[in-house]
């Protein structure tokens, strides 16, 4: 999970039922955050610790670049077996069909009781943030349908565009 990744650079204690406490290996500070946010411990890696900051963004950006092997929908050449795959393929699902299709709120996937669904449907699934769906998932499934409309215009040679205007009874369109 989350404190996993960032076990790395904090020691992690409980300080009670809702607060996690942080000591940052790299520089001793303490820091505070509530249970299950760690906004705090990145804030203090951005700002004090860039180099190991950025270590963890390009572990992100690789990750991604496994996403980006997902949305083409050959399974062949994909390891059914690889959690990894798997984890992926649970985003993009939750994405595209929740999220895109019946139109919930992106804070849907962190729910406590959501999560739980998803851990008992796949048991070694790592809870993904709506910050991540919002900031990576969403423009890579965007910028994968503006390369498919832009292939398919590039292979027209005539097109014609009918615009169907509406207006009320004051004439003021929409």
């Amino acid at each position: 999970m989350a404190s996993e990744k960032w076990s790395k650079f904090f020691d992690f204690s409980f300080a009670d039922k809702n607060r996690v406490n942080g000591c940052c290996k790299l520089c001793q500070k303490n820091y505070k955050d509530r249970r299950g946010t760690y906004s705090n411990f990145i804030k203090h890696l951005k700002r004090i610790h860039p180099n190991e900051y950025e270590l963890i963004v390009s572990s992100d950006a690789a990750y991604l670049s496994e996403e980006e092997n997902v949305f083409s929908n050959d399974r062949t050449t994909a390891d059914l077996g690889n959690i990894k795959y798997k984890q992926n393929q649970f985003i993009l699902s939750i994405t595209k069909n929740l999220i895109i299709k019946c139109g919930l709120p992106f804070n849907f996937v962190e729910h406590a009781s959501f999560r739980d669904f998803l851990i008992d449907c796949h048991l070694k699934f790592e809870p993904v943030s709506s910050r991540k769906l919002k900031r990576a998932v969403i423009p890579l499934l965007k910028n994968n349908v503006l390369k498919t409309i832009h292939e398919a215009l590039n292979n027209i040679n005539h097109l014609t565009l009918t615009v169907d205007g509406w207006c009320d009874r004051r004439c003021r369109s929409f």
